[in-house]
């Protein structure tokens, strides 16, 4: 459809690339949007606090 592909974690197949928003779903609402982007921004917090430098 379009849209750039992800998982229930707003992750792409591109190692440390995350998605959100309207370029990941047919759906087109800000609620929606903030929502994957919270989601996204939560989980790339995650893998930055357990990667090892």
């Amino acid at each position: 459809m379009g849209h750039i592909q992800v998982n229930d974690f707003k992750k792409t197949n591109v190692p440390g690339v995350f998605a959100a928003g309207d370029n990941t779903t047919p759906m087109r609402a800000v609620a929606a949007a903030v929502a994957a982007g919270t989601m996204a921004g939560a989980m790339i917090n995650h893998e930055l606090i357990v990667e090892d430098f």
